[in-house]
């Protein structure tokens, strides 16, 4: 596909998709007892500190289960990165639906637990790089669907 202006902004709409996914990711990885001292008041009505020193176990499961998490994150960036900068640049159809699928599981999974863990004040986290993904793939959606057209066209005149 010839990178038209709309293609353009495309990749540069999921790019910057990939970069808050990797924040968010180097986040949780580096810092999870911030991130934790943020979400816990909320959700167990007690200070991270309080949990930490009162559950060493439990502290260190979340801790880890957070690092992971964020580890996650940031590997899900790098593969989307990936299929950004190659076939999604180049309209291919499978990239955009897998960039599409694993936006949303991602993402979605994220805004509910959010909801369930009553971290409203923070959902805009997970809603607004969402918002970028599906933006860039409706921005592109046009050029795949021209490459869509030229694949049914050549495998019927096979």
């Amino acid at each position: 596909m010839k990178n038209d202006r709309r293609q353009i902004v495309a990749i540069i709409l999921m790019l910057i998709h990939d970069v808050m996914l990797a924040f968010w990711g180097f986040l949780l990885w580096i810092i999870p007892d911030q991130v934790l001292s943020v979400s816990s008041q909320s959700f167990l009505q007690r200070s991270w500190i309080s949990i930490k020193l009162s559950d060493s176990r439990m502290t260190e499961f979340v801790t880890h289960y957070m690092r992971f998490w964020g580890l996650e994150g940031l590997l899900m960036a790098a593969i989307i990165t990936v299929l950004t900068l190659q076939p999604y640049r180049k309209g291919e159809l499978w990239s955009w639906i897998s960039i599409g699928i694993c936006s949303s599981i991602g993402w979605i999974a994220a805004i509910v637990l959010d909801i369930q863990l009553g971290l409203l004040s923070i959902i805009y986290i997970d809603v607004v790089p969402l918002i970028v993904a599906y933006s860039s793939l409706a921005v592109s959606g046009n050029a795949i669907l021209r490459n869509l057209k030229k694949l049914k066209g050549n495998l019927a005149a096979l």
